[in-house]
């Protein structure tokens, strides 16, 4: 509500702030299905299956793989979002009415914030490790640091009167940044639930190394 409250009060209601609506969107379509969709339910059971069975070796190997292929398939997504940025624009918002400016507007936005569905897909793998784990504080307050760094952005659009094109820019940038946020912040967890000497303990800075 307070991110949203803020994104009203420095943007208004406007052709931009329809064109931010539109972009966001897309990845964020995308996030509910992979991240919050079929990845979270299928893959918390599969991983506690690898724990009992396997131990923690046998369970970070899924999770490299699982890894893995989120990396691939949300990066060939994304790539495809930023070529047909302005397509898919045109596609969901039925061209704006024609208009061709406001389209490439979000069509730019979208481009900034497709990285978001990487991000929190990556996210939502770490914390499934961590919640098979019993390791629940960081899964906890990980999506709401996404909206803490949103709302730390938008207080400086506020503080420096930013509402044009250029804070759009900035807003979608800070999108983009608190899914990164998001995802970083449970890497301390993930360090600490290794035991040290196990050889899936390696994993944790591999998937810091795949996250960058």
């Amino acid at each position: 509500m307070a991110r949203d409250s803020i994104f009203a009060r420095v943007f208004g209601v406007s052709g931009l702030t329809d064109a931010y609506v539109a972009a966001f969107r897309i990845p964020n379509l995308l996030r509910d299905l992979f991240a919050e969709g079929a990845l979270s339910s299928a893959f918390v059971p599969t991983f506690s299956d690898a724990m009992v069975k396997g131990g923690q070796e046998r369970a970070y190997r899924l999770g490299n793989l699982v890894l893995g292929g989120i990396l691939l398939v949300t990066g060939v997504l994304c790539l495809a979002g930023f070529v047909w940025a302005d397509e898919l624009v045109s596609l969901i918002t039925r061209g704006f009415g024609g208009d061709a400016a406001r389209v490439m507007t979000a069509g730019f936005l979208t481009r900034i914030m497709m990285p978001i569905l990487t991000l929190v897909s990556v996210s939502a793998v770490w914390m499934g490790m961590l919640n098979a784990q019993q390791r629940y504080l960081a899964p906890a307050y990980a999506p709401a640091m996404f909206n803490v760094t949103s709302i730390a952005c938008g207080v400086a659009l506020l503080a420096l009167h930013l509402g044009d094109r250029t804070g759009m820019i900035v807003w979608s940038a800070g999108t983009a940044t608190a899914g990164l946020v998001q995802a970083v912040v449970q890497l301390p967890s993930l360090a600490i639930a290794c035991v040290p000497g196990c050889a899936g303990c390696c994993t944790t800075s591999t998937f810091a190394a795949s996250s960058a």
